[in-house]
């Protein structure tokens, strides 16, 4: 059942015990009985209720009015709940989002250090790499010797003499 009809019910209970509304004026729904007592048993009646023969105007006017200032009152406070649960439920979004925003953040320092030390290591052995391929890729040169230049002209004044001592 709708807050509004609750509402009305509510009000038109309240005349009929004030004995300010007449029973007539009730929809079949809203009759006295079910206002004090829940159904225990379904009577069959007509839908059809006629008007009272003459209702006063100012007295519905005056129930109108109070049911009409019943339902505001009502729907302003189902609205405030609504807000407030509204509002709950952005500050709780709001703080999974902080709590993800900080996570992103230090996963990528982790991974932005991970990347930079693998970076070093990889240019370091590319290095390498690049070094070893052009050792290789030149032909072998052979060792310069190194001569001692007194020696050296020892030897060959000994070559010499055993030259011309040979053939003399």
């Amino acid at each position: 059942m709708s807050t509004e009809r609750k509402l009305l019910r509510e009000v038109m209970a309240e005349e009929m015990e004030k004995k300010l509304l007449p029973r007539e004026l009730l929809p079949r729904d809203l009759d006295g009985a079910s206002l004090r007592r829940p159904h225990t048993e379904e009577k069959q009646m007509s839908q059809y209720v006629p008007p009272p023969p003459n209702p006063d105007p100012i007295k519905m006017a005056g129930l109108i009015l109070k049911s009409v200032h019943k339902v505001g009152v009502e729907a302003g406070r189902e609205v405030d709940e609504v807000a407030e649960m509204l509002l709950q439920g952005a500050q709780e979004v709001a703080d999974n989002l902080r709590r993800l925003a900080d996570a992103i953040r230090g996963h990528s320092d982790e991974a932005s250090r991970h990347v930079e030390v693998f970076a070093a290591k990889a240019t370091a052995a590319l290095e390498g790499v690049r070094g070893l391929a052009e050792e290789f890729s030149r032909p072998p040169q052979p060792e310069p010797v190194a001569v001692d230049l007194d020696a050296a002209g020892a030897v060959t004044e000994a070559a010499e003499r055993l030259k011309n001592g040979a053939s003399a």
